[in-house]
């Protein structure tokens, strides 16, 4: 018997679109699948929409919960999932009709805990959005299998740090969970993802299609919000430190965790509104052990003494040596 794919797909605000989305489900030639529909307390026509696609179609189910955020809606819906499977559609986007029927088989043919293939992606009129590198596995000279280690180098790349446009093997999820209430849901878990897979199946293929066309918490102005990617990297650099992983990669990751803090002062640190949440921030970033010393060159070993100390007179400090 074919194994049963379980699709999360969190829904709010996206009436105009879902019905692609489901339909692109729905053609799937891989026909073992069940989707669970996660309704965010949608303030538009998308709950009525959710319900008239199960009524349609058994497979489909949908979960209508109080407002809570993307991370809460795909806690929910694997928490729903009966599947031997998992995957993530986002609901603005859509997927070709071999979508899962392409991962599945690669699956089968490689017995990996994940399976990730490659994307396109466009705006809402079909038009291509960001160069192809971005989005492939075209650097690779053909599909290949790593260790969950080896993967862990994907996550600087787009593709590789996105939850979906992959097959996940339901027995790693048990012990993981998305933050409530984060954005950038994506980076508090990948890392662990990876880590708990003993191989991963990388494809060329491209049947996911990401829709660029909406606007993007990235490409706002900065808020308090987007500290919740800071938070997420701090996770992630000292999950690296205490599992030893690479020396290159935890170089990486603090350099792009230094960038996002330079970004962050946008905001002044010590306004009323904003120093509680900096002073919690900082706090965390004391989770990151002193071990990272040894992985470190001595400028980011000084970078990382100062923020873990003092960070509020280091970062004035590094701003006026400019």
């Amino acid at each position: 018997m074919n194994p049963l794919i379980s699709i999360v797909v969190p829904v709010y605000k996206v009436e105009e679109v879902l019905d692609r989305c489901v339909q692109s489900i729905l053609d799937q030639t891989y026909e073992h699948w069940e989707a669970i529909l996660v309704d965010d307390a949608s303030p538009d026509g998308s709950p009525a929409l959710c319900d008239q696609w199960a009524q349609r179609d058994s497979r489909i189910r949908v979960v209508h919960q109080r407002h809570a955020g993307v991370s809460t809606a795909r806690n929910r819906g694997i928490a729903e999932a009966h599947g031997d499977f998992l995957v993530f559609v986002d609901s603005d986007d859509f997927v070709d009709a071999d979508y899962l029927a392409c991962l599945m088989q690669a699956q089968e043919r490689t017995k990996a805990d994940l399976v990730m293939c490659s994307a396109i992606c466009e705006d809402d009129d079909g038009h291509p959005k960001r160069t192809d590198e971005e989005w492939t596995f075209d650097d690779q000279p053909e599909d290949r299998l790593f260790t969950g280690r080896e993967t862990l180098r994907f996550l600087y790349r787009t593709i590789g740090a996105v939850l979906w446009g992959k097959l996940y093997a339901k027995h790693i999820w048990p012990t993981l969970h998305f933050p409530d209430g984060k954005i950038h849901e994506d980076e508090f878990v990948l890392h662990r993802v990876y880590f708990a897979c003993e191989s991963v199946a990388v494809l060329h293929n491209k049947p996911y299609h990401y829709i660029d066309a909406r606007p993007s918490i990235m490409h706002a102005e900065y808020s308090l919000k987007r500290l919740d990617r800071l938070d997420a990297k701090i996770d992630r650099l000292a999950f690296f430190t205490e599992h030893d992983v690479d020396r290159d990669l935890i170089e990486r990751e603090f350099i792009d965790l230094n960038k996002h803090i330079i970004w962050s002062r946008a905001l002044p640190w010590n306004a009323p509104e904003n120093k509680p949440r900096f002073r919690k921030l900082f706090a965390d970033y004391r989770r990151i052990p002193f071990a990272i010393l040894r992985r470190l060159p001595l400028k980011s070993g000084i970078n990382y003494i100062g923020t873990r100390l003092c960070p509020f007179t280091y970062w004035n400090l590094h701003e006026r040596g400019k």
